[in-house]
């Protein structure tokens, strides 16, 4: 027991570190005054909830990477929890590459089509 709360009590200001920026960040947000009336209005409204979504992930790709390491560091030679950490790390990194990938994919259509999406 003692464990879990050191392992709560090391990443709690890690996170915390991570995430005051991102919500520091989130001040400025805008609140619609009327509703969406045309379609670029509502291209603008995805593209913002895929550019937060996209955010999210990076954070949430960086406390596992952070979760991973702790992981590593503490497994004192134990096989098994090297193997989680590896495991973790991996799938981290496949997120996060998805993620960054996913910025560009609606540019790379763009591109490929020949038109150009209203700017946010």
């Amino acid at each position: 027991m003692k464990k879990v709360f050191k392992t709560i009590g090391t990443l709690l200001p890690l996170a915390a570190v991570v995430l005051v920026p991102v919500m520091a960040g989130a001040q400025g947000t805008i609140t619609p005054t009327e509703p969406i009336k045309t379609s670029d209005e509502l291209v603008n409204t995805i593209n913002r909830i895929a550019g937060l979504m996209q955010w999210g992930l990076l954070v949430l790709s960086g406390i596992f990477a952070i979760a991973a390491g702790y992981i590593y560091l503490t497994a004192a030679g134990d096989a098994e929890k090297v193997g989680k950490a590896k495991t973790m790390l991996i799938y981290t990194v496949i997120a996060l590459a998805i993620g960054l990938l996913a910025g560009g994919i609606g540019s790379l259509v763009e591109n490929l089509l020949g038109v150009s999406a209203p700017s946010v």
